[in-house]
């Protein structure tokens, strides 16, 4: 604090008049020298930064925000004001950026794209509300034009929660998340992306990794539900060709037995016809019920890969 009133009263000094957005912004580099005065930040972190695309100016206001990368029970406490759902990150005014630590590989990406989310949030934290009405209204515009299922569910979910978040959150969402935005978008974001597809690219890659499955289990689930009542069908078919071969079954012995063999004979050969007509329909049948249990051992696979990969992302669960 004595520092930082040496630096004021030395710029006071200076001569210059500073006013409004002026002194906002003096105050800023001065609070933003401070919180980088003597932090360098972890491999990891410029790792982050470095592969998810930052400008300088973003790289900046990144570091700024001493972000750093945190298992479960870190950043459980780091971000215990967010409500307890599935949360990747938090940035935390005047205190930082959190990342959830997810170690599965499957979901490659994810720190980047998280990295670059929080990030988004510091910087529109920053804006003056004039800025910020101007920006509000070109993402609100993108998203009411927006047919994207998954985002649209997203902002549905902040609403649902708190509707005064969602400007914030389509702010970091549609940078991150949506491929192609309007040129003036385009142009705002360019201050903080070198090359924005790149996060993209990112987001689209570990997202596959849960659309992909979740796509391949709906179309298991459709066959096995479509198998089940082919089986079904089957087994009345054969359950009613088996009763009426042990009715033929029983007359053939009533006409054996009474000496009737001509009527005998005349009815073996049907019968036999029968006979192998159900041993086929009992092979296919058999057969589905063989394929119809792959079917099930392939979904219940992929479901559980499917919440593998939920728990991953959740760190209430552990992220195991």
């Amino acid at each position: 604090m004595k520092l930082l009133s040496r630096l004021l009263s030395g710029i006071a000094l200076t001569g210059v008049l500073l006013t409004g957005p002026a002194i906002y912004f003096h105050r800023q580099n001065i609070s933003d020298w401070w919180r980088l005065r003597g932090y360098t930040p972890s491999a990891e972190i410029v790792k982050l930064a470095d592969e998810s695309s930052m400008t300088p100016f973003a790289r900046r206001l990144f570091y700024v925000q001493h972000p750093q990368l945190d298992d479960a029970q870190s950043f459980n406490q780091n971000c215990s004001g967010v409500e307890q759902t599935i949360v990747l990150g938090c940035y935390v005014s005047k205190k930082g950026i959190y990342i959830f630590r997810v170690v599965d590989k499957r979901l490659a990406g994810i720190h980047q794209v998280t990295a670059a989310h929080e990030m988004l949030h510091a910087a529109y934290d920053r804006h003056n509300k004039q800025e910020k009405d101007r920006i509000d209204k070109l993402t609100a515009s993108v998203f009411k034009n927006s047919t994207d299922k998954r985002i649209i569910d997203v902002i549905a979910s902040y609403k649902s929660k708190d509707t005064s978040v969602v400007p914030n959150e389509l702010h970091s969402i549609l940078a991150t998340e949506m491929r192609v935005l309007p040129a003036e978008l385009e142009t705002y974001y360019s201050k903080y992306f070198i090359d924005r597809d790149i996060i993209v690219d990112y987001s689209e890659d570990y997202e596959n990794a849960f659309s992909e499955r979740q796509t391949l289990i709906a179309s298991l689930l459709n066959q096995i539900n479509s198998l089940e009542v082919s089986l079904q069908k089957q087994k009345i078919s054969i359950d009613q060709i088996l009763a009426e071969l042990k009715v033929d079954s029983a007359r053939l012995q009533q006409l054996k037995s009474s000496g009737r063999n001509n009527d005998y004979n005349a009815a073996v050969p049907p019968y036999n016809t029968n006979i192998q007509h159900y041993r086929q329909l009992v092979d296919a049948y058999n057969s589905g019920v063989r394929q119809l249990n792959n079917l099930v051992k392939q979904h219940n696979k992929i479901a559980i890969e499917q919440r593998q990969l939920v728990d991953a992302i959740n760190s209430h669960s552990g992220g195991l």
